[in-house]
């Protein structure tokens, strides 16, 4: 059941951000083919500073949009009107829950990437002066421990952000009235927390490394990876397991 409710969730969103996708790229490859041109010329000055608008506008909206719509959905699927139908479906609520959280972290993931491919590639043609080199992209890139601790970190993050915004949802659910209201509260006030934790366990982290209890051979980005990769996953799994509690106790569904 779990795989029919990822194919679902799967289709849905991408019919929205595959076209996204698609013209961010499409967009991505007009701004190459305007900064081939020679940039002497006036008329070619002006059209790239034109189309860089909007296009930068595009690719910030790309990683800000998938947060905003997941949200919306995930209260309207599960809390709102289509919660009848859904909580009616021969399954358990956290299939519901992991069907919608591993879509959200999948469609994310790629829009991140879609993202930062797009500024890579335009940084790459302005400082190559209008030639594209895949190696200024990719030629200094290596594997490290590093970029191990970069990737699991972004993914644990990710994972704890969904899940914060999905838990502020359920709590401000809870209320009789104003339950929106009431969710971007609790959210504001989950997130503020959370940032206080990582700041702790990063400095927490600094200063066993100084007295010596602590050995990174990663250096600095290990440093601050490192704390909050645990802290990131621990209240992940904390905030799955309450919202499938919250779910499960069937909640005043509008």
């Amino acid at each position: 059941m779990l795989r029919k409710l990822m194919k679902y969730e799967l289709r849905a969103a991408l019919r929205v951000f595959g076209y996204i996708w698609l013209g961010v790229v499409l967009m991505t490859g007009l701004e190459y083919l305007i900064f081939s041109f020679d940039m002497d010329h006036p008329l070619a000055v002006i059209v790239a500073v034109v189309t860089m608008f909007p296009y930068a506008l595009a690719l910030i909206a790309l990683g800000v949009l998938p947060t905003i719509y997941f949200a919306l959905r995930f209260y309207r699927g599960l809390l709102g009107r289509e919660g009848y139908l859904m909580f009616t479906l021969p399954t358990e609520p956290w299939k519901l829950l992991t069907a919608k959280l591993l879509t959200a972290l999948i469609i994310t993931t790629v829009s991140i990437l879609v993202t930062l491919g797009g500024f890579a590639v335009l940084v790459a043609v302005l400082l190559n002066e209008g030639g594209l080199d895949l190696r200024m992209i990719f030629g200094s890139i290596s594997f490290s421990w590093d970029i191990l601790w970069v990737i699991l970190s972004f993914f644990a993050s990710q994972l704890c952000s969904l899940l914060m915004i999905y838990m502020a949802c359920c709590l401000g659910h809870m209320f009789r009235t104003r339950r929106g209201i009431w969710a971007v509260a609790i959210f504001y006030g989950m997130n503020m927390m959370y940032s206080i934790m990582t700041v702790i366990s990063q400095r927490l982290s600094f200063a066993a490394e100084e007295i010596g209890t602590f050995i990174d051979p990663q250096g600095l980005l290990g440093s601050v990876m490192l704390p909050t990769l645990p802290l990131n996953v621990g209240l992940s799994i904390l905030f799955f397991f309450l919202c499938e509690r919250i779910l499960r106790n069937k909640l005043n569904l509008e």
